[in-house]
């Protein structure tokens, strides 16, 4: 998608991730049903999380929070605004996070979805691997429905072909 700018999120864009996040959520909610809410903001500066963001036309549309620790970069709250799905956006954040990964000295990225979100494929075509799948009954409803938690790992500096065995 043409115009999109990806910048370091700053104390300004706060409020839009806010609404990002929350409207995932709720969008994650319709689709799979109960499931782990995302971080919230509060706890994400807590813990020393910075951010990217994509903004088109002065709004954001998309933001991804990350924390680097030893040697690895693990991201959290990936979302892009519904309107704009399906264009890319998501990709060029994950990109440009693996680029502030390499650029900080990490080894690796790391991140933790639910499967049944569907965005596995996304992070495999990017060459990161499921290191873990645990099927977890995370909420019990009348249909005792589990939810499949996935753990993913990309080496940075391999392409997707060398990406194979362990991860440590």
């Amino acid at each position: 998608m043409k115009g999109v700018q990806i910048r370091e999120a700053t104390r300004d864009d706060r409020e839009a991730i806010g609404r990002l996040i929350e409207l995932g959520a709720r969008d994650a909610r319709r689709r799979i049903g109960p499931h782990p809410p995302p971080i919230g903001m509060e706890d994400l500066g807590a813990r020393g999380c910075m951010a990217l963001v994509a903004v088109f036309e002065d709004r954001v549309i998309g933001s991804v929070a990350y924390r680097t620790r030893s040697g690895r970069l693990h991201l959290f709250n990936l979302v892009v605004d519904a309107k704009h799905r399906n264009n890319g956006i998501a990709r060029r954040l994950i990109l440009k996070l693996e680029n502030v990964a390499t650029r900080s000295g990490a080894k690796q990225v790391t991140l933790q979805t639910v499967a049944e979100l569907g965005v596995g494929p996304l992070f495999e075509r990017l060459g990161y691997r499921v290191q873990s799948a645990k099927r977890e009954f995370l909420y019990t409803s009348e249909r005792e429905r589990a939810l499949t938690t996935l753990y993913m790992v990309k080496r940075l500096g391999k392409s997707p072909s060398d990406s194979t065995g362990k991860w440590w």
